[in-house]
């Protein structure tokens, strides 16, 4: 499921930290371990904090 969302997100042009995408490629990627990687960030120019939220939610809703 989350390398659906890695999908959605370089779809929709916003470029994905190389940390990220491994992690979204990882079988065992949470979204525990999704926010904690993000929470890290304090700058993070290169993904929307809110687009990365909405990935967050949107992953939990997905059955």
């Amino acid at each position: 499921m989350a390398a659906a969302g890695l999908m959605y997100l370089e779809a929709a042009g916003i470029p994905v930290k190389p940390a990220l995408k491994d992690l979204l490629l990882d079988p065992a990627c949470t979204d525990g371990k999704i926010a904690a990687l993000l929470r890290t960030w304090l700058a993070c120019p290169t993904v929307v904090p809110a687009a990365a939220e909405a990935f967050v939610i949107r992953r939990r809703a997905a059955p």
